[in-house]
């Protein structure tokens, strides 16, 4: 018997709990050794308290970061660095409580306190990845089979996450669409027509959730659609466009008197969130100029011998607001070779005026280094889109919709397209949609996974 998604939480509270005490009395033997006790009270009753204060305030703060939802056990989070930033918050927190309530009688060891934010961290991740692989292999919760009606980029990640989710909670039963040529092959079995086949496929096939795209479906139409699912018991999504997302954040305000409808509350609208994010980008910024120092001087030494010219390539790039900024990288051309071709080198593959010596820097991405210099002048930032050059940035925002608001906020090293592997040659329209679903849902702990799976790319060399 399967469980209902609804009793996710509390299998995934029980066995957090177990993993709790696991990791703790792990770190209690690996320190046993080394403790001893000035109290009282009997060795095994002050852990067992310590033990069970420790776990509850771990899944307090576990709850508070968001980890039971089902959207980060499906979702593409990184689970071993969230737990442990969860765990390390939960354990500062017992620590500052600790602090203010001391007493002689409790007296614990700082080293078992340290290694079981190690050990705990460690357990949950056990703990949580078991239930993945349940869950993908026997189904303990059952899944919503789910009907697309439309076709785009964002129902192709959709409908790959319900084939390749780590925690998969939903199963693709068919797809509806017009552009049936849009459909790649791997999901050709699951056409099951045009738009009018929607109302036969709800009764012949076991469906539970129907999601709508509202771009290629006619109001009308879509009313109906959602209406007869109603009728079926049947629930209904809706999957907005970027640009629909964006305006769904209006507010109404008043201008002179006159009523004006206007976006606004993005996260990065606010004051304190871009504080936040220009500290952490100061602070990875000088981090990444300090450590590259070595690694930027060698690079430096092999460009001089390998062809003539400066080291360092400075290029006009279209920042925030439209405001152009010389972006700074290492040489990877032969010198000149920009001005022997403006128009040139957005993605393009096999590009003659690349050296060897380049050819290698940009497979390894090393010819970004001297752009930690850029964030640290404020110019870009950690994370964000990538900057495009003026002359790419005058063409596309004439021809290509929603390509301007890319340029709202500052543009980054890397960025949640560029993790997703849609750089260079690749589809502007996906770049653009992960841009803009990256300001909707901007925070500090979407920049850091951002930042922790280009590393993760970069050290396991994929190439992009």
């Amino acid at each position: 018997m399967r469980l209902s998604q609804r009793e996710l939480e509390p299998v995934l509270m029980l066995v957090d709990t177990v993993m709790c005490l696991l990791g703790i009395s792990l770190a209690f033997f690996l320190r046993a050794s080394d403790i001893s006790f000035t109290d009282q009270i009997p060795v095994q009753a002050n852990y067992a308290l310590l033990s069970t204060v420790m776990t509850v305030i771990i899944l307090f703060s576990l709850k508070i970061s968001g980890l039971y939802r089902l959207e980060f056990m499906s979702g593409r989070s990184m689970l071993l660095p969230k737990l442990f930033i969860s765990t390390c918050a939960a354990l500062a927190a017992l620590f500052t409580l600790a602090f203010f309530i001391r007493t002689q009688q409790q007296a614990y060891s700082r080293g078992f306190l340290i290694l079981s934010v190690f050990t705990i961290s460690f357990m949950l991740f056990v703990g949580r990845y078991s239930i993945c692989a349940i869950q993908r292999k026997w189904s303990l919760f059952s899944k919503r089979k789910t009907l697309i009606v439309g076709w785009s980029p964002m129902t192709d990640r959709l409908a790959e996450s319900m084939i390749n989710s780590r925690f998969p909670m939903m199963e693709l039963s068919g797809i509806l669409t017009l552009q049936v040529w849009q459909i790649p092959d791997e999901y050709q079995e699951y056409h099951l027509g045009s738009y009018d086949e929607y109302q036969k496929s709800l009764i012949i096939k076991p469906i539970d959730q129907v999601l709508i795209l509202t771009s290629q479906i006619p109001p009308q139409q879509c009313i109906e659609f959602c209406r007869y699912a109603d009728q079926k018991l049947i629930k209904i999504g809706l999957i907005p466009d970027p640009l629909e997302i964006m305006l769904g954040r209006m507010e109404l305000s008043n201008i002179e008197g006159v009523p004006v409808l206007a976006v606004t509350n993005l996260p990065l609208d606010k004051l304190s969130n871009r504080i936040i994010k220009r500290v952490v980008d100061l602070i990875g910024g000088i981090t990444g100029l300090l450590l590259s120092i070595i690694p930027s001087l060698i690079i430096s030494l092999f460009i001089k011998a390998d062809s003539a010219g400066p080291v360092i390539f400075g290029q006009e790039r279209v920042g925030r607001g439209g405001k152009k900024f010389i972006m700074y990288k290492f040489r990877s051309m032969r010198f000149g070779a920009e001005q022997q071709d403006s128009e040139a080198g957005l993605g393009v593959d096999n590009d003659p005026r690349i050296t060897k010596l380049g050819d290698m820097l940009r497979k390894w991405n090393l010819d970004e280094l001297p752009q930690f210099w850029n964030v640290i002048k404020g110019e870009m930032s950690l994370v964000g889109p990538r900057p495009e050059r003026t002359y790419f940035v005058d063409l596309f925002k004439e021809k290509v919709p929603h390509y301007m608001p890319r340029h709202i906020y500052k543009p980054g090293i890397t960025g949640l397209a560029q993790v997703r592997g849609h750089r260079g040659n690749t589809s502007l329209e996906k770049r653009i949609e992960a841009d803009l679903e990256y300001f909707e849902n901007w925070s500090v702990w979407l920049d850091i996974k951002i930042i922790l799976l280009t590393l993760t790319q970069y050290f396991g060399h994929y190439e992009n």
